[in-house]
C-alpha cells in the first residue's frame, strides 16, 4: 500500500510536470501563431506593394528590389513559422497523450489503493473479531475454574 502511495505521488508529480510542459508548449504555439500572422501580413503587404505598376518612365522602381527581398524574407519566415507550428502541435499532442495516459494510470492506482485499504480494514476487523472471540473463550474457560483437558484423556469407543 505504501508502494502504491509512492507511485501515486510520483504520477502526480509527473502529471504536474506534464501540465507545465503543456502550458509552455501552448504559450510557444501562441507566440508562433502570432509570428506567423505577422509574417503573413508582411508578406501580403510586400506582395501588394510589388504588384503596383512600374513608374511611368518605364524604369523599375528602386523600391521594387527591396520589396521583392522583403517579400521573399517574409515568405521564408512564414514557412519556418509554419514548420515550427507543426512541430509544436505534434509536441502538444504528445504531451496531451502522455497526460491522459498518466491520468488513467493515476486513477488505476488510486482505485487499487482504495481496494487495498478496504481489504486491509476488513482483515483488521476480522482479526479483531477473532481476538475478541479468543478472549471471550478464555474468559469462559477461566470462569469454569478448570484448565481445558486435552482430548487424549478421553476414551472413545467405536
Amino acid at each position: 500500500m505504501r508502494l502504491a502511495g509512492d507511485e501515486i505521488e510520483q504520477l502526480q508529480e509527473d502529471r504536474n510536470d506534464l501540465d507545465r510542459a503543456r502550458e509552455n508548449a501552448e504559450y510557444e504555439l501562441l507566440l508562433t501563431e502570432t509570428s506567423l500572422a505577422r509574417a503573413t501580413e508582411a508578406l501580403q503587404q510586400a506582395e501588394s506593394q510589388a504588384a503596383r505598376p512600374v513608374e511611368t518612365s518605364g524604369e523599375a522602381s528602386p523600391d521594387l528590389d527591396r520589396l521583392t527581398q522583403e517579400r521573399d524574407a517574409a515568405q521564408a519566415a512564414a514557412a519556418r513559422a509554419e514548420d515550427r507550428l507543426g512541430a509544436m502541435k505534434e509536441d502538444l499532442q504528445g504531451y496531451q497523450r502522455s497526460y491522459h495516459e498518466s491520468s488513467a494510470e493515476l486513477n488505476h492506482l488510486r482505485a487499487l489503493q482504495t481496494v487495498s485499504t478496504d481489504d486491509l480494514i476488513r482483515r483488521v476487523k476480522e482479526r479483531d473479531t477473532a481476538r475478541a472471540n479468543v478472549d471471550r473463550l478464555r474468559g469462559n474457560v477461566s470462569d469454569l475454574g478448570t484448565s481445558p483437558l486435552p482430548l487424549s484423556n478421553f476414551c472413545f469407543s467405536h
